[in-house]
């Protein structure tokens, strides 16, 4: 079972890198160049956080699904530390993803992620 979540997973990344700019074209999230502080010449695609929590997911529903081939208490507490560890890669995925989408300033991107830190701290073992 391992190696056919292993086999998913680099499926998902070979796809997503073939088909990068495709993606970032659907999703219009490109890094554009201001010719002042970025140093690339067109427009880079903004999909690493697509790939990384791909990845985060496809491990969650193994996990999931298999919880008997994890130990839990090496790394989660119990269950709920696995979930409020999920949310919290959606949610901080999420915030990357507006930010790259809509432009958010780096205070406030910083003010929230402190916020929901602060919050997952407080609800986590």
């Amino acid at each position: 079972m391992t190696i056919i979540v292993i086999l998913i997973s680099i499926l998902f990344n070979i796809f997503f890198i073939i088909n990068n700019n495709k993606i970032a074209n659907f999703l219009n999230i490109y890094d554009q160049p201001d010719f002042n502080r970025k140093i690339h010449k067109s427009n880079v695609p903004l999909t690493g956080g697509i790939i990384i929590i791909s990845n985060i997911l496809i491990l969650s529903f193994f996990l999931f699904l298999n919880s008997s081939v994890l130990n839990f208490n090496v790394v989660f507490s119990n269950h709920f530390d696995f979930l409020v560890f999920l949310i919290s890669a959606i949610l901080f995925f999420l915030i990357g993803y507006y930010d790259d989408k809509y432009k958010i300033f780096a205070i406030k991107k910083f003010l929230i992620m402190i916020f929901f830190l602060l919050l997952i701290i407080l609800i986590s073992d």
